[in-house]
């Protein structure tokens, strides 16, 4: 969805003439209104708000334009962190419109101010500062009345005047959205988190305030507080008590002062608007979470590792991720107590963590190289190295009473499932050549994973040193996405699909692999992540139009006994009623539940001792 504000791809080429003039094919796919309207950005940024450019240092402003997909059109733009580069809309230039200019070269604006990240709420607040700046520049370019219904449409004018203004439009700042009310609680893999969904609440609350104040004073506020007041991860609550300050560091009057209120009230933005927007009903135990699977494919897709009354979150951090880079890290706690247990390096990635009665194990990624290490059964102690070599990557630990299975990867790409034991010595449960193997389990004496192409189920048991395998049924696109054990079963996940993405859940006994079989429920298509234990299944819904990246609503976690998802009954039920969406569960010994909640305030790892 246009406008996007963060590139998929940086290594666009820059556009260039050899002369002083661009004609021709350059005039007509936009360069000369991308290089018109970039002048008047900048003149705007200089008169209006005393700023020099869009790093604020005077720094030249290029524009790449006429940019295709495969040969056909791109509906998009974006600031890429130096240039601005444009699609197209059905033929028409994205540079035409001055509001698409100035909202991408204010996103550079924020890039070298706050730097709000782009997910939830910040990234929402990152474009609604956009839309306001790149709408404030168009209304006073063209002479729009605030009053005017249309002066808070975005993107009005790219249809060329084939639709009304109004079918046109992208985005409506007069559109009268309320926070407590009207905020999707949308999960980070669609849209960010609905950075543009939920742009137009808080960005209508600044538009309110321009349209019943001075202009150009408004305009400065909202720079002002925009600049100066805001953090990366700062969001709507934030933004109103920003531009509350940024006010009266203007002296503004009194009634102004009522008219930023009110204008923030009229839209929902107040303390604790989030808690009436929607809450949870478990208990949370670990705020604000950028889930480390989302940001980091290939590793663990619950919300945390469980046993007994010990957890253990992997996360990645926002700021780092929002500055085009990462950082995870690992959080330790028991159920009811505090405090929890940080485990972080400033030179390495914790992640995709395993527990057992003893110690929790992880891997860890730094620029020596990929190992496996461990701290305590409750994150307390020191790090310690378990199995790191100079020739090769261990990864996908999984620990069980004493014994750590893992898989190592060698330079020349072979993959091998190792297994330490207790006692300290190593077996290579893989010791035939080429072999390559993913989505490691170990429980109860068996060791579980995909191999060859990711189309078949290998299962070892530990005791007789044997091995079975066994190819899923299906299509060639379809692999093993994720297994786990129970005591006596094998359950994995296929995904695949050749247009459409799809899911089947299935499940073999852990003893004789040839009578692997689809599960009848969860059907086909909704199964996103999934958890079992002998007790109970538990899945999160899958939005087939939101893995397409269009908002379907909130998805959510159902749970049913084990016993009845493998007799083919179809009888789960909610694990929570929760307004936002809930994803990745996590099932512990007994009733324990744990998962993923995104509400208005953010992603939370929530649990409740007993599944409903």
């Amino acid at each position: 969805m246009w406008p996007c504000g963060r590139p998929a791809n940086r290594a666009v080429p820059l556009a260039t003439s050899a002369s002083d003039r661009f004609d021709a094919t350059n005039t007509s796919s936009g360069a000369v209104d991308a290089h018109l309207n970039a002048s008047k950005v900048y003149e705007y940024l200089k008169d209006k708000l005393g700023r020099d450019g869009v790093d604020g240092k005077g720094g030249t402003i290029y524009s790449v334009v006429n940019v295709a997909n495969n040969g056909k059109d791109y509906a998009n733009a974006f600031w890429d962190g130096s240039k601005m580069v444009y699609g197209h809309m059905d033929g028409v230039p994205l540079s035409v419109g001055l509001d698409v200019v100035g909202h991408e070269m204010t996103h550079g604006v924020t890039e070298h101010a706050a730097g709000l990240v782009y997910l939830n709420q910040s990234g929402a607040l990152n474009e609604a500062i956009s839309d306001y700046f790149g709408n404030a520049m168009e209304t006073a370019d063209k002479g729009v009345a605030m009053s005017d219904p249309t002066s808070g449409l975005i993107g009005e004018y790219l249809c060329n005047g084939t639709k009304p203004l109004e079918e046109c439009a992208l985005r409506d700042l007069n559109d009268g959205r309320n926070a407590q009310k009207d905020y999707e609680p949308i999960t980070l893999d669609i849209d960010n988190g609905g950075v543009h969904h939920n742009s137009t609440i808080v960005g209508g609350a600044l538009w309110d305030i321009r349209k019943n104040i001075d202009a150009d004073l408004a305009d400065r506020i909202i720079y002002r507080a925009s600049q100066n007041y805001l953090t990366p991860l700062s969001g709507y609550t934030d933004m109103r008590n920003a531009v509350t300050l940024a006010a009266k560091s203007l002296k503004v009057s009194a009634a102004d002062l009522d008219t930023i209120g009110r204008a923030f009230d009229d839209h929902g933005i107040e303390e604790g608007w989030e808690q009436k927007a929607g809450t949870h009903d478990g208990t949370t135990i670990g705020a604000d979470v950028l889930p480390a699977y989302e940001v980091y494919s290939g590793i663990d897709e619950q919300a945390a590792q469980i046993s007994g009354d010990v957890y253990a979150i992997g996360h990645g951090d926002a700021i780092a991720w929002g500055e085009g880079g990462a950082a995870f890290g690992i959080t330790v706690g028991r159920f009811g107590k505090t405090p929890q247990h940080e485990l972080a390096q400033s030179d390495a990635y914790l992640m995709d963590p395993s527990l057992d009665d003893e110690r929790v194990v992880f891997t860890r990624i730094s620029a020596a190289g990929v190992g496996i290490y461990r701290a305590g059964d409750k994150g307390q102690g020191a790090i310690k190295k378990l199995v790191d070599t100079p020739d090769a990557d261990e990864t996908e630990p999984v620990t069980e009473n004493g014994a750590l299975a893992y898989i190592s990867t060698t330079a020349d790409g072979e993959q091998d499932v190792m297994l330490l034991k207790a006692d300290g010595t190593t077996v290579n449960v893989t010791p035939e050549a080429g072999t390559k193997a993913s989505r490691l389990a170990m429980k109860n004496g068996t060791i579980a994973w995909a191999g060859g192409d990711g189309t078949y189920l290998y299962v070892y048991d530990i005791a007789t040193g044997t091995t079975q395998n066994k190819r899923i049924p299906g299509f060639l696109f379809n692999s093993i996405s994720d297994i786990q054990l129970t005591s006596d079963r094998v359950f994995y996940r296929i995904s695949g699909g050749f247009l459409i993405p799809s899911t089947t859940i299935g499940s073999t006994p852990a003893a004789d692999v040839t009578q692997m079989k689809s599960l009848t429920y969860p059907k086909s298509l909704y199964v996103a992540q999934f958890s079992v234990s002998d007790e109970y299944f538990a899945y999160s819904t899958y939005d087939i139009w939101g893995a397409l990246g269009a908002w379907n609503g909130p998805t959510n976690v159902k749970v049913s006994r084990t016993e009845d998802v493998l007799a083919g009954l179809n009888n789960f039920s909610f694990a929570s009623c929760s307004s936002g969406s809930q994803l990745a569960p996590s099932l512990g010994d007994g009733q324990r539940i744990v998962w993923l909640d995104t509400t208005a305030a953010a992603t939370d790892v929530v649990t409740r001792g007993t599944v409903r």
